[in-house]
């Protein structure tokens, strides 16, 4: 098994790791569907647009559905295997400022033991304007490098229902050493 210490702490299975796992292979059987109709409904007007002997530039309207849905489909297969391979890890989460037009966001995350890592997620919505810089959100982390889900756990009576997000890894894992003070 490789070693993924340079980004998550060790650890075992912790409770609603089996949730957070459901939600991410939820997400990915959903982009394969839309992935797999886009493919299928532009391979049939391909063919029918073949058969009749019209020019093919009808069928250019499918590619930008086919493109991004397949993109979409590889994206949830990363994150779904790299999360099934290391784990999930409790921590807190902040997110960073978001501005109205801004397409990401930096996600300050503290696990348990201490270490730090800053991902940058592309995920943003309401929700994410409404969690953006409430300090120490509970979550579940898994995956690595460029490959992380960020879980963010229900807490009524304000959310009640879990926000996935995917993340990429600004820095490693990391330890902060408290900074000693000069003798006077």
């Amino acid at each position: 098994m490789p070693d993924f210490s340079q980004w998550l702490p060790p650890g075992r299975a912790v409770e609603g790791a089996g949730r957070a796992t459901t939600l991410v292979a939820r997400r990915f059987r959903r982009a394969t569907i839309v992935a797999v109709v886009a493919v299928l409904c532009t391979a049939v007007v391909l063919f029918s647009l073949l058969i009749s002997g019209e020019p093919v530039t009808p069928m250019l309207l499918f590619l930008p559905f086919t493109g991004p849905a397949l993109f979409d489909c590889v994206r949830w297969y990363r994150r779904a295997e790299a999360a099934q391979r290391t784990g999930w890890r409790p921590a807190t989460v902040t997110l960073g400022p978001v501005r109205r037009r801004q397409t990401w966001a930096t996600v300050a995350v503290k696990f348990a033991d201490g270490s730090l890592i800053r991902l940058r997620t592309c995920d943003l919505g309401f929700s994410a304007l409404a969690l953006a810089e409430l300090p120490d959100l509970p979550a579940l982390i898994g995956g690595h490098g460029s490959a992380f889900t960020v879980l963010i756990l229900p807490k009524p009576p304000w959310r009640d229902r879990p926000k996935l997000m995917t993340a990429s890894a600004e820095t490693f894992r990391w330890t902060p050493v408290p900074r000693r003070r000069p003798k006077p």
